[in-house]
């Protein structure tokens, strides 16, 4: 799954970018907690990332440049004022696995825009904070991104992207403050470790995407347009499926239903039984079972 704020703002542990469930449909370990961009756009730098720090202190505030923010059936949407450019993001997750993918276009610029995107990792159980003292993991550059070993006996997992220049990094943010932790009076401070730097050009109409992923085995789909279209068609089946076993109901719904019925097939898990490899099960809840404790917008079957 994946969960997160508008702001991009992590509030709770359970947000992250990838949580993957490395034993499906459990074992969710974040891998992915979030990635902080820095646009340079004629003449000017542009922070997008907001984070709250356990000093008090809130920066950047990147949420001041988002213009507006939608979702699209299953996939959340920003766009960042940047002067007179205006930039998108769209991110959403393959069905079935554990791979998360971020995408930039510029929609608007009269000049070229120069990203530089940094991916902050972890890997902990997704009920867990950590507090990484010396820890070093494995950051190794390898074709189209890096590949990270947290450490020996961990799922090794990349970060992908169709074009730009990657960077390792071994530097840990720390003390990340979590607010509706404390609320619930839990430990409210993390780290996460900056594993590399992704930087991209990008011209008026251009796009790039960004892949997550522990499926190390094979080559990922990094054409970030036809992953995009695989998965919009995904959720095009699932509103047909539910419109042809209830033509009553669909003709006269508010269009709000649409989105509860995507959510519902949301929940819909792999399930592997003994007498049933391709067995499936509908999951209690994302992140777990409390109604009202968290927000996730892309749990995933995986």
């Amino acid at each position: 799954m994946a969960s997160g704020t508008v702001s991009g703002n992590l509030t709770r542990r359970y947000h992250g970018l990838l949580i993957a469930a490395l034993n499906p449909p459990v074992g969710r370990t974040q891998l992915i907690a979030k990635v902080e961009e820095l646009a340079d756009y004629a003449g000017s730098t542009y922070s997008l990332a907001t984070n709250r720090w356990n000093s008090g202190a809130t920066e950047p505030r990147g949420y001041v440049h988002i213009q507006n923010f939608r979702l699209e059936d299953t996939v959340p949407v920003w766009q960042f004022e940047l002067g007179d450019a205006l930039l998108e993001k769209r991110i959403w997750m393959r069905q079935g696995a554990n791979s998360t993918y971020v995408r930039y276009t510029v929609l608007r610029a009269t000049q070229g825009v120069h990203l530089r995107v940094a991916i902050l990792v972890n890997y902990r159980d997704y009920h867990s904070t950590t507090h990484a003292g010396n820890w070093q993991m494995n950051v190794a550059q390898v074709e189209n991104g890096i590949e990270v070993h947290a450490f020996e006996g961990a799922v090794p997992f990349r970060l992908l992207s169709d074009k730009g220049e990657w960077q390792p990094y071994q530097e840990w943010h720390r003390d990340c403050f979590l607010l509706q932790e404390r609320y619930r009076g839990l430990d409210d401070q993390e780290d996460h470790l900056h594993a590399a730097t992704v930087t991209i050009p990008l011209a008026q109409g251009e796009s790039a995407t960004l892949a997550f992923t522990t499926d190390t085995e094979r080559n990922i789909d990094l054409d970030g347009e036809r992953a995009l279209e695989t998965q919009q068609q995904h959720d095009s089946n699932v509103l047909s499926d539910w419109r042809d076993n209830d033509t009553k109901a669909a003709d006269v719904v508010p269009a709000w239903i649409h989105q509860l019925v995507l959510a519902a097939d949301q929940f819909l898990v792999k399930r592997r039984l003994p007498d049933d490899p391709e067995g499936r099960s509908i999951i209690a809840g994302y992140p777990w079972l409390a109604i009202g404790d968290a927000t996730p917008w892309l749990p995933c079957p995986a």
